[in-house]
Formats: C-alpha cells, structure tokens, sequence
C-alpha cells in the first residue's frame, strides 16, 4: 500500500486524508493553530467556519493613534496592531476590516463586545469606519476622554448601534 500522506520531500499532505480525518486532525488542533489554518486558503477558512471549533471569549476592537484588534480564547490572545503606513497600499482601516470579517467567518458570528475610539481616533477615516461598524453589531461602544468634541458628536451620532454605551470622564476634568 503507498502512503498518499507523504511526497518525495517528505511533507505531510493534508488534503490528500479522507474529509472525515481532515475534520478529526482540525479538531484536534489548539484554536491558536486553527486560526493560523484558517488563513492557508478559502478551503481552510471554510472547513474552520463549518466546524465551529473555535470558540472566542471576546473581540476587542481599539481606535486610538493606532487600530488593535484584541481576540481572546480560552488558551491565548490574539493582538493585532495596524498603524498608518505611507508605503502600504493598503489603510490601516482596510487591514482591520479584512481581519475582522475573516474572524467574525470562521467564529459564525456578527458581534464584537468592544469597539472603544480614544485620543487620536481622528488620524482614521471615521466615515469609513462608522459605515463598517454600522452593519455589525457591537455589544458596547465605548468613547474615552480627551477625544475631540466634534469626533466626540460625531461617535455618537455614526450608525453604530450598541446595546451599551460609556462615556468615560477624564478624572482631572470637573
């Protein structure tokens, strides 16, 4: 019998495992290393989305003088940081809103428990930001002090819709 699993350089070839054990290796994977899977191809995406094995705790997004993404598991975090980089092609609001849709896929979900806009929050595109968080659904919206009064009325009046919303006061303000 030839073993299918192994080519000449000896790398394990996954795909080539009926569906059914491709499935048991993904479940037996650690969820940090599902998530890296994930990213392998559209199959990959896909068959972590259908499983539903991941399991996040929450989903953390920061809009500050940078963007972080927070995703915490059972086991890890997840942290990641988009800056604004003159020599990408690409806005830091784009790699976000990438990121995010690839996670709220393969977790099957529409929610992010925080999105919280800071100091500096302006050296994004907030239009372009209101418009993305309008159509997914965040659990708490939370706006720090020290943000400028007009991005301030502008947070409050964007699309976004939470179910809970906290105005921090800065403690040296009366």
């Amino acid at each position: 019998m030839v073993d299918v699993t192994q080519t000449k350089n000896g790398r394990f070839r996954f795909r080539c495992l009926p569906t059914k054990d491709q499935m048991e290796v993904i479940k037996l994977m650690e969820s940090k290393d599902q998530f890296a899977f994930s990213y392998c191809s559209k199959l990959c995406k896909k068959d972590i989305s259908n499983l539903k094995v991941v399991s996040m705790n929450s989903l953390k997004v920061n809009i500050e003088s940078s963007i972080s993404l927070e995703c915490a598991f059972n086991d890890h975090y997840i942290f990641l940081e988009f800056d604004f980089d003159a020599s990408k092609a690409e806005t830091p609001e784009k790699r976000l809103f990438y990121q995010l849709k690839h996670l709220l896929y393969i977790l099957n979900t529409s929610k992010i428990d925080i999105l919280r806009f800071s100091i500096s929050c302006n050296n994004f595109n907030l239009d372009l930001i209101f418009k993305f968080f309008g159509t997914n659904r965040v659990k708490t919206l939370i706006v720090k002090p020290l943000v400028e009064n007009q991005i301030y009325v502008s947070i409050l009046n964007s699309p976004i819709h939470s179910e809970r919303l906290m105005l921090e006061k800065n403690p040296l303000q009366r």
